[in-house]
């Protein structure tokens, strides 16, 4: 009896959010909700869950049989998240969460200050073990998992976020998957092209196959009114972008020392400067680039959308990159956001969920779409939430579909302390268009910061590191 009436105070409760009162002496067979009474999908779930309840309780059972309720169970635990993303992100990600689920979300925001990488990777390694779960830039996965404060996902676990849809083929090699291991959701990718305000001139191909060509389009074509990302921050990517097709990446094989002062590196650097002397607006994001060609205040250059939902439409032409024909040497931005389940995760069942809807669950579309970084990551989207529905730069997402389906890609700087590295090859490039070094010069100052650092930490361990990335164990 005292159960009963237990039972009609928590129906009660819920009064207020338009959930009708039931007779718990019936059996579950016998609810019935009147026709006119309105009940959203959560309110629906809420009122199942309590009315089954009610029929446990009343069928004998005692007190003592009753488990105790888990974490996941206690509704008013929110669930911690580190996001790596502006105020604005973690806005946008509360609303589409409230829309779908009845737990709140604790999110703690670092603002994404590429141009001081070192400071980004501090504060994440500080808070990583401090929420449930984390987003961050790829870049990082290496200390992450080296400092065990990320935890794998079974395949089981990644076969669930994978009902909506099969993850890229590049994505799943190239971010999701580090020493052999799931150690995350990736849940972007942007990837540069060459954009145009309008059609090209006929090159032969539907490929500007040299840089030389693409120097000869700026200088010739545009007259200058063009760019590509130099900004702060977002020059050592684009070098990295430009370096893509050398057939020695980075780091030598066996033993870890620095390959970015080779002749190879320099004739991309070189070339670069060339061309960034071009420019009539220089140290431009690829954001900025992608609206100014979209508006005809640039006529082309090299860019793409950060923010699909706020894009300003697109360009008459989006193609690859010199050498972007290849792609199995797509190389995946440093910053790409990855999102893990924290080793001290205290509600891992709502974090994976959270994980599923985040990285394209039903419901997530619009969402992803006002959050910076974030794009379409799967081979198949709902019909009944495409995000195409919602994105203004359906175009290029196709494109950026069809780039990211090799299983083979160049490994990023997922290694010990990358920030570190990035943050001293983007100074250098900086340095370099800005006409303070040579290229030669600027390398070779890359090369020993590179190699100090592989001696601080240890050879063998950044070795390690290196392989790991390029999907070994070790």
């Amino acid at each position: 009896m005292a159960e009963a009436v237990a039972d009609h105070a928590m129906v009660a409760k819920y009064a207020d959010r338009r959930v009708p009162t039931f007779n718990l002496s019936l059996s579950p067979s016998c609810f019935v909700i009147p026709r006119n009474h309105l009940l959203d999908r959560r309110q629906m779930l809420q009122a199942t869950s309590m009315m089954l309840g009610g029929a446990v309780a009343g069928c004998g059972a005692s007190k003592e049989q009753q488990p105790t309720p888990t974490p996941d169970e206690r509704r008013n635990v929110p669930l911690r998240i580190l996001l790596i993303g502006s105020d604005r992100d973690a806005e946008a990600m509360e609303r589409g969460w409230g829309a779908i689920a009845d737990h709140s979300l604790a999110i703690e925001t670092i603002p994404p200050t590429r141009n001081d990488a070192g400071t980004v990777s501090e504060q994440v390694l500080s808070g990583a073990k401090k929420c449930d779960v984390l987003i961050y830039p790829l870049m990082l996965a290496s200390d992450l998992e080296a400092s065990e404060a990320i935890t794998a996902l079974s395949k089981d676990e990644v076969k669930q976020c994978d009902t909506a849809g099969e993850l890229y083929a590049t994505l799943r090699a190239g971010a999701a998957s580090y020493s052999g291991k799931n150690i995350g959701i990736p849940l972007g990718a942007p990837q540069p092209a060459i954009i145009a305000y309008d059609e090209l001139p006929d090159f032969g191909t539907e490929q500007i196959l040299t840089w030389d060509s693409y120097d000869d389009l700026v200088r010739n074509h545009w007259s200058g009114a063009a760019g590509e990302p130099t900004a702060p921050g977002w020059a050592g990517a684009m070098f990295l972008w430009r370096a893509a097709s050398n057939s020695s990446w980075l780091f030598q094989r066996e033993t870890c020392e620095p390959l970015i002062d080779t002749e190879p590196y320099i004739e991309a650097l070189t070339q670069m400067q060339t061309t960034h002397a071009a420019y009539k607006t220089k140290l431009q994001t690829p954001d900025a680039i992608w609206d100014a060609v979209t508006a005809g205040e640039l006529q082309g250059g090299i860019g793409f959308p950060l923010i699909r939902s706020e894009a300003n439409g697109e360009p008459a032409v989006i193609r690859s990159l010199p050498g972007g024909d290849n792609i199995s040497r797509v190389l995946l931005d440093p910053f790409s956001t990855l999102a893990s389940l924290s080793i001290n995760c205290r509600q891992s069942t709502l974090a994976k969920q959270f994980l599923q809807w985040i990285s394209g669950g039903e419901g997530s579309a619009a969402t992803r779409n006002q959050i910076s970084g974030m794009t379409n990551i799967r081979v198949q989207v709902s019909q009944s939430d495409s995000s195409a529905n919602s994105s203004r730069t359906p175009s290029y997402d196709r494109w950026l579909a069809e780039h990211l389906t090799a299983p083979v890609n160049l490994p990023t700087l997922q290694i010990r302390q990358g920030s570190f590295y990035y943050q001293a090859l983007d100074q250098q490039i900086r340095s370099t268009l800005q006409g303070e070094a040579t290229p030669k010069e600027a390398l070779a100052e890359v090369a020993m910061q590179w190699r100090n650092k592989n001696a601080e930490i240890g050879t063998d361990a950044q070795l390690r590191a290196w392989r790991r990335a390029q999907g070994m164990r070790g």
